[in-house]
């Protein structure tokens, strides 16, 4: 990091974010919002090299839906590739009404990015960040290494998950609120890929249907979740599967195993509830190779296949 501070032009109307950002961010610089502004960006691919954002409690503004993605990329609000990148105090913000159900047209316009399809991201840290009003999640990450997240405010329903983490390994979150519309904590590893080494500590839960999930083709080992607190408005429910567990059932295959990926050493130490309506209220983590369970409310729990360790 340079100690060159290059500033954003003052506001008028819609703004370029990403065409600005490549012809004068240069490797190393810092980059300095307005104090609490509020740019019209619309989506924003930022290929970063070193830098660190000051956002400075400025948020950038999507207002109307996204796009159909490109190679696989989505055009959302913040979407960060590359190497070595620091933002503090910057949100996004989406056009989703408030209350209003995910729509999975626009599931990709995530509050941020981190990584993407062909892009991948590696040494990123968010400090006092967030997002609201957004169609997908509040924190996508998808081909990123070496991760942190801190004091992250998500507390307004995302449209689809709060944190999904898809494909990435060594992955800190601490502080801060996360809210999906229907699950918290979405781990949902894509076929080929592997989430590995994250932790995630101290941080409140707000979800409609499920408040951990661990699904998918690919694998994810050495997770471990410590000292959390949930509030689901529907139930809670925490689903984890790996190899040879039946998952959920689909009238096309009953019966029949699904193909989750291998799910190794996965800790849970300390989960809160803090308001959670009595209907429904269950644990499901199958196959779990090395699972770790300590201070959770005792709901119904299923353990098929799995090897507990204390």
């Amino acid at each position: 990091m340079t100690d060159r501070r290059v500033p954003l032009p003052p506001l008028s109307g819609a703004f370029n974010l990403t065409g600005w950002w490549d012809a004068v961010v240069k490797p190393g610089d810092q980059v300095f919002f307005p104090e609490k502004a509020r740019y019209r960006t619309e989506w924003a691919w930022l290929k970063v090299a070193g830098n660190k954002i000051h956002g400075r409690g400025s948020t950038l503004v999507s207002t109307a839906p996204p796009p159909p993605p490109v190679a696989g990329v989505w055009k959302a609000p913040c979407v960060l590739h590359g190497s070595g990148i620091q933002v503090d105090d910057l949100f996004t913000e989406g056009p989703r009404p408030a209350g209003t159900a995910g729509n999975s047209t626009y599931q990709g316009q995530h509050g941020f990015t981190l990584g993407a399809p062909g892009m991948p991201l590696e040494d990123v840290t968010l400090c006092r960040t967030g997002s609201k009003g957004i169609y997908g999640d509040h924190v996508h990450v998808d081909g990123a290494h070496g991760v942190a997240i801190w004091n992250y405010h998500g507390e307004t329903e995302s449209g689809r998950k709060g944190l999904s983490i898809v494909d990435a390994s060594d992955v800190m979150v601490q502080g801060g609120a996360i809210n999906g519309w229907s699950t918290a904590l979405n781990f949902e590893v894509h076929e080929g890929a592997t989430v590995s080494d994250v932790h995630i500590e101290n941080v409140d839960l707000a979800w409609r249907n499920m408040a951990i999930t661990g699904t998918g083709e690919g694998d994810a080992h050495d997770i471990a979740f410590k000292d959390l607190r949930g509030a689901g408005t529907h139930k809670l429910s925490i689903q984890v599967y790996g190899t040879g567990s039946l998952g959920d059932w689909t009238p096309d295959d009953p019966g029949e195993p699904r193909e989750y990926g291998l799910r190794t050493n996965w800790s849970i130490d300390g989960f809160t509830n803090v308001r959670t309506p009595t209907a429904t209220k269950s644990y499901r983590m199958e196959y779990v190779d090395g699972l770790h369970l300590a201070g959770l409310p005792p709901y119904p729990m299923t353990t098929t296949g799995s090897t507990l360790v204390a």
